[in-house]
Protein backbone atom coordinates (compact mmCIF):
# COMPACT_ATOMS: atom_id res chain seq x y z
CA UNK A 1 0.00 0.00 0.00
CA UNK A 2 1.71 3.41 -0.91
CA UNK A 3 0.22 5.85 1.39
CA UNK A 4 1.60 9.78 0.69
CA UNK A 5 3.14 11.78 3.61
CA UNK A 6 0.37 14.65 3.72
CA UNK A 7 -2.65 11.59 3.83
CA UNK A 8 -0.56 9.98 6.65
CA UNK A 9 -0.46 13.10 8.95
CA UNK A 10 -3.93 13.44 8.10
CA UNK A 11 -5.02 10.87 9.56
CA UNK A 12 -2.79 10.81 12.49
CA UNK A 13 -4.01 14.05 13.01
CA UNK A 14 -7.57 12.85 13.17
CA UNK A 15 -6.76 9.25 15.60
CA UNK A 16 -3.69 11.18 17.61
CA UNK A 17 -5.48 13.97 18.46
CA UNK A 18 -8.38 12.15 19.74
CA UNK A 19 -6.03 9.87 21.45
CA UNK A 20 -4.06 12.68 23.16
CA UNK A 21 -7.48 14.04 24.69
CA UNK A 22 -8.51 10.43 25.75
CA UNK A 23 -5.27 9.63 27.32
CA UNK A 24 -5.32 13.21 29.13
CA UNK A 25 -8.79 12.08 31.15
CA UNK A 26 -6.69 8.40 32.04
CA UNK A 27 -2.87 8.82 32.30
CA UNK A 28 -0.94 8.12 35.45
CA UNK A 29 1.56 9.64 36.97
CA UNK A 30 4.35 7.17 36.21
CA UNK A 31 3.29 6.81 32.29
CA UNK A 32 4.10 10.94 32.54
CA UNK A 33 7.34 10.15 34.01
CA UNK A 34 8.06 7.58 31.21
CA UNK A 35 7.16 10.09 28.71
CA UNK A 36 9.43 12.81 30.40
CA UNK A 37 12.26 10.00 29.99
CA UNK A 38 11.21 9.06 26.84
CA UNK A 39 11.69 13.13 25.68
CA UNK A 40 15.01 13.56 27.13
CA UNK A 41 15.68 10.52 24.87
CA UNK A 42 14.55 12.07 21.99
CA UNK A 43 16.99 15.33 22.91
CA UNK A 44 19.89 12.62 22.33
CA UNK A 45 18.19 11.15 19.77
CA UNK A 46 18.26 14.18 18.00
CA UNK A 47 21.88 15.24 19.06
CA UNK A 48 23.15 12.36 17.84
CA UNK A 49 21.36 13.18 14.27
CA UNK A 50 20.04 9.37 14.90
CA UNK A 51 17.47 8.24 12.17
CA UNK A 52 14.44 6.21 12.92
CA UNK A 53 12.54 8.43 15.22
CA UNK A 54 12.27 5.54 17.93
CA UNK A 55 12.03 8.00 20.83
CA UNK A 56 9.52 9.81 18.62
CA UNK A 57 7.18 6.50 17.99
CA UNK A 58 7.80 5.27 21.48
CA UNK A 59 6.33 9.01 22.85
CA UNK A 60 3.18 9.00 19.87
CA UNK A 61 2.37 4.91 21.41
CA UNK A 62 2.72 5.81 25.17
CA UNK A 63 -0.34 8.28 24.44
CA UNK A 64 -2.01 5.59 22.39
CA UNK A 65 -1.56 3.19 25.37
CA UNK A 66 -2.56 5.62 28.21
CA UNK A 67 -5.79 6.00 26.55
CA UNK A 68 -6.55 1.90 27.66
CA UNK A 69 -7.74 1.29 24.24
CA UNK A 70 -6.12 -1.55 23.09
CA UNK A 71 -7.85 -0.67 19.55
CA UNK A 72 -6.41 2.90 19.41
CA UNK A 73 -3.14 1.68 20.72
CA UNK A 74 -3.29 -0.85 17.40
CA UNK A 75 -4.25 1.52 14.77
CA UNK A 76 -1.86 3.94 15.98
CA UNK A 77 1.09 1.64 15.96
CA UNK A 78 -0.11 0.87 12.51
CA UNK A 79 -0.37 4.28 11.24
CA UNK A 80 3.32 4.64 12.40
CA UNK A 81 4.17 1.10 10.72
CA UNK A 82 3.28 2.72 7.63
CA UNK A 83 5.26 5.26 7.33
CA UNK A 84 8.28 2.55 6.86
CA UNK A 85 6.18 0.62 4.40
CA UNK A 86 4.92 3.08 2.64
CA UNK A 87 7.54 3.91 -0.61
CA UNK A 88 5.93 7.29 -0.79
CA UNK A 89 6.62 7.84 2.68
CA UNK A 90 10.19 6.15 3.31
CA UNK A 91 11.20 9.09 0.15
CA UNK A 92 9.54 12.10 1.97
CA UNK A 93 11.34 11.04 5.51
CA UNK A 94 14.62 10.44 3.31
CA UNK A 95 14.21 13.55 1.97
CA UNK A 96 13.20 15.07 5.50
CA UNK A 97 16.62 13.71 7.47
CA UNK A 98 18.72 15.08 4.34
CA UNK A 99 17.73 18.46 5.45
CA UNK A 100 18.10 18.01 8.82
CA UNK A 101 13.88 17.89 10.11
CA UNK A 102 14.39 16.12 13.51
CA UNK A 103 11.64 15.52 15.92
CA UNK A 104 10.21 19.50 17.62
CA UNK A 105 11.02 18.61 21.22
CA UNK A 106 8.88 21.74 22.24
CA UNK A 107 5.83 20.33 21.16
CA UNK A 108 6.54 17.05 22.50
CA UNK A 109 6.81 19.49 26.05
CA UNK A 110 3.63 21.16 24.87
CA UNK A 111 2.03 17.60 24.77
CA UNK A 112 2.86 16.45 27.80
CA UNK A 113 2.16 19.45 30.00
CA UNK A 114 -1.41 18.88 28.58
CA UNK A 115 -1.18 15.61 29.35
CA UNK A 116 0.17 16.36 32.81
CA UNK A 117 -2.67 19.40 33.43
CA UNK A 118 -5.13 16.42 32.56
CA UNK A 119 -6.65 18.80 29.74
CA UNK A 120 -8.21 16.80 27.09
CA UNK A 121 -8.85 19.91 24.73
CA UNK A 122 -5.30 21.13 25.36
CA UNK A 123 -3.94 17.96 24.15
CA UNK A 124 -5.68 16.99 21.36
CA UNK A 125 -4.66 21.04 20.26
CA UNK A 126 -1.16 20.22 20.96
CA UNK A 127 -0.99 17.30 19.55
CA UNK A 128 -2.97 18.48 16.55
CA UNK A 129 -0.93 21.18 16.16
CA UNK A 130 2.45 19.15 16.20
CA UNK A 131 0.97 17.16 13.51
CA UNK A 132 -0.10 20.07 11.55
CA UNK A 133 3.58 21.21 12.05
CA UNK A 134 4.70 17.81 10.85
CA UNK A 135 2.99 18.76 7.69
CA UNK A 136 4.21 22.19 6.83
CA UNK A 137 7.73 21.11 7.00
CA UNK A 138 7.42 18.29 4.53
CA UNK A 139 5.44 21.41 2.37
CA UNK A 140 9.11 23.31 3.18
CA UNK A 141 11.36 20.91 2.32
CA UNK A 142 13.51 21.89 -0.95
CA UNK A 143 12.34 20.18 -4.21
CA UNK A 144 14.42 17.58 -6.00
CA UNK A 145 16.27 18.95 -8.91
CA UNK A 146 16.45 16.16 -11.59
CA UNK A 147 19.56 14.69 -12.59
CA UNK A 148 19.05 15.76 -16.43
CA UNK A 149 16.32 17.98 -17.94
CA UNK A 150 15.26 16.17 -20.89
CA UNK A 151 14.20 19.28 -23.56
CA UNK A 152 11.79 17.86 -26.25
CA UNK A 153 12.44 18.26 -29.68
CA UNK A 154 10.94 20.19 -32.11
Amino acid sequence: MDIGAFELTEARRLFEGEAAALAATTITDEELEDMEAIITEMVDENARKQKGEIADRRFHVAIARATRNTAITAVIENLWDMRHKSPLCIYMLERARRVGVQPRIGEHRRILAALRKHDPKGARKAMRDHLAGSSKACWRLPRPMPSRVRVPKR
